[in-house]
């Protein structure tokens, strides 16, 4: 699964960014680095693409994001105070693509967003929106064989984001005062067993 492009617009900092990810002629994703100032939108786009990592993965996998109650919360809270100031509407849309080309969409979108918003930066955007002036949130629905696909790949790959509150514990610190601790886990159905959120690399 590769990350194809992205689109912010309103969002945080963010005016308007639109993004088509790099590759190699062997269709192989060249690394990208985002630079910028300070509150400039850095945090707030690596939010859409781990939120994105979310919202797929929890169709994929049953032990993805956090419950409440019947319901599962979102990893990244929607609504207007991620609106950049003084606008009404905003949206981030990821795509991303497997390896038969076959898209998966996100959109995350806060006010009256419609489908020629999405389009003016991402013209083959295919999600639309709800045309209600409120937060929607969704993602391409996965068919069956796909996502037996996509689960293998999840399984076998590496899906994960490293927060700037991320800690490491010291190599020197006794293991018995170590507060990590690691469990092996029987791997169940339907169940990825690893977090995306990683805050040590142990």
């Amino acid at each position: 699964m590769y990350l194809k492009k992205i689109a912010i617009n309103n969002i945080g900092p963010i005016s308007e960014l639109s993004v088509e990810m790099p590759f190699n002629t062997d269709g192989i994703p060249k690394p990208i680095i985002f630079v910028g100032e300070n509150g400039s939108g850095k945090t707030i786009l690596q939010s859409q693409i781990v939120d994105s990592f979310y919202e797929m993965g929890s169709n994929l996998f049953d032990d993805i994001g956090k419950q409440d109650g019947l319901k599962r919360n979102y990893y990244k809270v929607s609504g207007g105070l991620n609106l950049q100031t003084g606008k009404e509407k905003g949206f981030s849309a990821l795509v991303f693509t497997d390896d038969e080309e076959n898209k998966i969409e996100y959109l995350d979108k806060i006010g009256d967003v419609k489908k020629d918003d999405l389009t003016k930066l991402i013209p083959d955007f295919v999600l639309s929106t709800d045309n209600k002036n409120d937060n929607q949130k969704q993602i391409t629905s996965i068919s069956e064989p796909q996502k037996e696909k996509l689960q293998n790949e999840w399984l076998t790959g590496v899906y994960f984001y490293q927060p700037a509150y991320r800690y490491e514990e010291p190599f020197w610190k006794n293991d018995c005062y170590n507060d990590t601790i690691i469990e092996e886990k029987s791997k169940f159905k339907n169940k990825l067993g690893k977090e995306i959120e990683i805050i040590s690399s142990l």
